[in-house]
């Protein structure tokens, strides 16, 4: 019995330890998954909205960080309104996280259009691919693509289809197990 909590202790820094990517992604560095993982990001209509491109299972806490590592470094995070967590596949700056209450809201008068860039990490069950995505490329195309097509960071715009064809391929969707 005296082991479980080890045990538990080490799992759980091995799992953050995993989904830490970020922006130097490399295949070669220690618990990166051996293909890019990538978020889907657009704005539509004045709001920055995320699709995970496949289900997040149990998750129980979401985290959007803008420019991190920066001064100008700043969270929004949301856990689950339930133990076991939820499902999550979308999420809205303007309120469509279903599931979640925000734990720790963004700072009164932040402006996300100042922001160069946006990282995602989740906590759920099974692994999770953390994700850094440029916000220069979803302001400046987003009004060019279909409201069902989504930026998808050194991979392209990508709808169901191309998601379905290409995770696992060119890139890693963030709740993909690593096919290698």
């Amino acid at each position: 019995m005296r082991r479980l909590p080890l045990v538990v202790a080490v799992a759980a820094v091995l799992g953050l330890a995993a989904c830490d990517t970020g922006d130097d992604w490399s295949p070669d560095a220690q618990f990166a998954p051996s293909l890019r993982p990538a978020l889907g990001v657009r704005v539509t209509d004045g709001d920055l909205r995320f699709w995970t491109g496949t289900p997040c299972r149990r998750v129980t806490r979401v985290a959007l960080t803008f420019d991190a590592g920066t001064d100008e470094s700043v969270s929004w995070v949301l856990g689950s309104r339930r133990a076991r967590g939820v499902v999550l596949t979308r999420l809205s700056l303007a309120g469509s996280h279903r599931g979640f209450t925000v734990t720790e809201p963004l700072p009164e008068g932040f402006d996300w259009t100042d922001a160069d860039r946006v990282s995602f990490s989740a906590d759920a069950a099974g692994e999770v691919w953390g994700t850094t995505t440029d916000l220069d490329v979803v302001r400046d195309e987003s009004d060019d693509h279909a409201a069902d097509v989504y930026y998808f960071d050194q991979v392209g715009w990508l709808g169901h289809d191309g998601v379905a064809e290409r995770n696992g391929e060119d890139f890693l969707t963030p709740c993909t197990p690593d096919p290698s």
